[in-house]
């Protein structure tokens, strides 16, 4: 007699089986969905946020540039402003923000007419303002602040910019040419500039140069000559077509020339009058030459070095 080797679970215990795989099943899918919907509810948060502070950010930043507007066009007042000193424990706007002083007694602030803004969502403690240490000054480096809100006022931001005022090319008369090492060729006339003061020199000065003027001369002929002294046909003093002279005279009327000459060369003779200022060890330093004064030639021309207007 054969023994019986079926060892099939009864269909009882296969039916168990089978509900907990569907039960881990279904918990795993469970999990899944909650998870999925936790990562998109943080994921609308977020936009959120990030719309909230991108529009507090441009209300603050449309405040900074009516601020800027405003400034230029009531500049030349700047001194008489309705100026408040800051105090050192101010910890919000306009002297401090968050819980910190920022701008201490020895700082002065203006807050601009924000009644004026109407495109914008803001409120009076917004500002904008402009800070400055010099009050009583023309114009002095400024600082403007500015906050802005979300339309919700859920978010806000400041924002803040420095603005100074300068001038790119020098006050102070500079010569018409002014060369370090560069040599001057082809035909040309130079009119002097007749009041200079940049090099001690207290004549009419036509060219300034570290180097022996007559080593860059390479030209066949030029002159140079007092502004006067440029004249064209029928003795008419040449300063640029359609302009009027003192006689109220058009003062152009080509071709023109010097008809009394500072300094001259032509094909046989060189003559270097005063108004040519040469081996001038106070001329501004040059690298390549390694001559003249520790100085930026491009800040000496333009009032800023070039790293400065980079």
């Amino acid at each position: 007699m054969k023994p019986n080797l079926n060892l099939r679970p009864p269909a009882s215990q296969r039916g168990v089986a089978t509900l907990m795989i569907a039960l881990v099943l279904l918990l795993a899918a469970t999990f899944i969905t909650v998870y999925s919907a936790r990562v998109g509810l943080n994921e609308q948060r977020m936009a959120a946020n990030d719309s909230r502070a991108k529009e507090s950010f441009q209300n603050a930043e449309g405040g900074l540039e009516y601020a800027k507007s405003w400034l230029l066009a009531n500049r030349d007042s700047f001194s008489g402003w309705s100026w408040t000193d800051c105090a050192d424990g101010d910890t919000d706007l306009p002297c401090g923000y968050a819980g910190v002083n920022q701008y201490t007694s020895v700082w002065s602030y203006v807050s601009m007419p924000s009644s004026l803004i109407t495109e914008l969502n803001w409120t009076v403690s917004s500002g904008p303002y402009v800070y400055t240490q010099s009050p009583g000054a023309e114009w002095q480096p400024l600082v403007m602040a500015a906050r802005g809100n979300s339309l919700d006022t859920t978010g806000e931001a400041v924002v803040k910019q420095g603005m100074s005022k300068f001038t790119i090319v020098n006050q102070g008369p500079v010569p018409p040419v002014m060369a370090p090492i560069v040599d001057i060729d082809g035909a040309m006339t130079i009119l002097a500039n007749p009041n200079p003061t940049n090099c001690g020199v207290p004549n009419p000065l036509s060219i300034w140069t570290a180097k022996d003027f007559a080593s860059l001369i390479t030209t066949n002929a030029f002159a140079t000559c007092a502004q006067g002294d440029f004249r064209g046909n029928n003795n008419i003093q040449c300063i640029g077509p359609g302009i009027l002279d003192e006689l109220n005279v058009t003062a152009w009327d080509p071709p023109c020339s010097c008809v009394d000459d500072y300094s001259s060369k032509d094909a046989s003779t060189f003559f270097k009058d005063s108004d040519v200022v040469d081996n001038d060890p106070d001329f501004p330093y040059d690298p390549i030459l390694g001559i003249g004064t520790p100085e930026d030639l491009f800040a000496y021309v333009f009032s800023r070095g070039s790293v400065e207007l980079k």
